[in-house]
């Protein structure tokens, strides 16, 4: 009989239009029934939601603390300083400026 694989940790990150509301880390067998447990315990802030499975690498990274509560990013920062945690926007800025710049074409 095959050992049980342990239920994974799952990063749901919530924001608005008006920004980030703060990540939620959660046992749970999908991104459903991790949002389903947030706004059971009361930490679901609302927004929309973007969340995926932890990588066993991460999983094993996430100090309880870190667990069933809304972090917001100084907490983040503060629990996960290895995992350089940025925003979409973020990331995107960081890709423009690293782009190689546009030639122009002589007309």
């Amino acid at each position: 009989m095959k050992p049980r694989r342990q239920v994974p940790y799952w990063w749901l990150s919530f924001a608005e239009d008006s920004g980030f509301r703060g990540v939620v880390i959660i046992r749970a067998r999908d991104q459903i029934e991790g949002i389903k447990i947030a706004w059971r315990l009361g930490i679901n802030p609302g927004g929309q939601v973007v969340g995926f499975e932890l990588p066993p690498e991460q999983q094993r990274e996430v100090p309880q603390e870190a667990v069933g509560r809304l972090l917001q990013r100084p907490d983040i920062e503060a629990l996960f300083p290895q995992w350089h945690c940025k925003s979409l926007k973020e990331h995107k800025q960081e890709e423009i400026r690293e782009a190689p710049p546009k030639r122009r074409r002589k007309i």
